[in-house]
């Protein structure tokens, strides 16, 4: 299953306003990249472990184990 896209929309958007919140100066010009590379890179891993779950949610595709 895919990643949603308004969750990558919204690692994305952070990783921007991160970026953006830093002077120039603490950040050298291939920390962009890197970051990008970074959440890309996350993303790819992630993706092929979300389950889709009737209720819309991401989870595990057993049910949990029943306590008692």
């Amino acid at each position: 299953m895919p990643v949603p896209e308004n969750l990558k929309i919204e690692i994305m958007a952070r990783a921007r306003t991160a970026q953006q919140s830093a002077s120039p100066m603490q950040q050298p010009p291939w920390l962009a990249r890197l970051v990008a590379d970074v959440v890309q890179t996350t993303l790819d891993l992630v993706e092929p472990h979300l389950h889709h779950t009737p209720g819309g949610e991401t989870g595990p595709t057993e049910p949990a184990a029943k306590v008692g």
